[in-house]
């Protein structure tokens, strides 16, 4: 396993070395993106199962959010659910 790392911190050195404009994202910033991507997924869940559901998700101006709400609806669309096919299909 330690020749693994090793391996691997070598190939780190070296990237860093030829791509210096290259920034590592810590740990903790993809793990927030990774929870709201999550709350998103969930929300489109709720908006096309009819629940209810936060608006501020759903109607977010930002475009990656929107387009994963789209891709939800989508995603229902070729499913085999009829009410969530409607729903769906109501909502794009």
């Amino acid at each position: 396993m330690a020749a693994v790392e090793s391996l691997a911190s070598q190939i780190r050195s070296e990237v860093q070395k030829l791509y210096p404009h290259i920034v590592r994202i810590p740990s903790s910033t993809k793990i927030r993106v990774v929870s709201e991507i999550a709350q998103v997924n969930e929300e489109a869940q709720k908006l096309i199962n009819g629940s209810a559901y936060d608006e501020d998700v759903i109607g977010s101006p930002n475009p990656e959010t929107r387009q994963l709400v789209g891709q939800s609806c989508w995603q229902q669309i070729v499913g085999r659910n009829a009410t969530r096919r409607e729903h769906a299909r109501l909502l794009l």
